[in-house]
């Protein structure tokens, strides 16, 4: 797999104000919804975490084209962010 994750993401919750600390390597990195373009595939990586308390997290990374990472997004709910993990695309991974 292509990413690259490190660190810990600190995500205070809502309801309660308590901060958790999630590791990076609590997650499972996958590739989902490849989607054909006119110049290759856009692939799109999903790393997703049910917390007992925060319910579901997911990190999401996309690559279009190959070897360029496109974008990247954190999906935590009604949840604060107070420190992301340090994630992205691993240069030249597919070489």
């Amino acid at each position: 797999m292509p990413v690259y994750c490190k660190g810990v993401a600190r995500i205070t919750c809502s309801k309660t104000r308590i901060t958790h600390g999630i590791k990076a390597s609590e997650l499972i990195w996958q590739t989902v919804n490849p989607v054909g373009r006119e110049i290759g595939h856009e692939i799109q990586y999903e790393a997703r975490l049910i917390h007992p308390t925060l319910g579901v997290l997911t990190w999401t990374l996309w690559e279009f084209p190959r070897g360029l990472e496109n974008g990247r997004h954190t999906e935590i709910g009604i949840h604060m962010l107070e420190e992301d993990f340090e994630f992205g695309l691993m240069l030249g991974a597919n070489d």
